[in-house]
């Protein structure tokens, strides 16, 4: 908050007062009600937007971690077919 002058508050009475709100409402320390409303529903807004990106986020993390559990499963079963797969004679790979 500001440096107000002691004075002011105590002798100013209500033109002091008057003096003190315009002072903190110029410096963006008092805000009307109908701004302080639309701050508060923009941030609601972008809070429910951040949710709805999460909740996508660990959908798309949990599809994923299922692709990548089939994907294992079907290499470990490639690797197996290939392996029991007769080698050609005189390959000694």
């Amino acid at each position: 908050m500001p440096d107000i002058p002691a004075e002011l508050l105590t002798r100013g009475g209500p033109w002091g007062l008057i003096a003190l709100f315009f002072l903190l409402y110029f410096t963006g320390r008092v805000l009307p009600l109908w701004v302080v409303e639309k701050l508060l529903d923009a941030a609601r807004e972008r809070a429910a937007d951040l949710e709805a990106a999460r909740l996508a986020s660990e959908e798309a993390r949990r599809v994923q971690a299922q692709q990548l559990t089939e994907l294992l499963e079907l290499a470990r079963t490639t690797d197996a077919v290939i392996r029991a797969l007769p080698r050609p004679k005189g390959d000694e790979t």
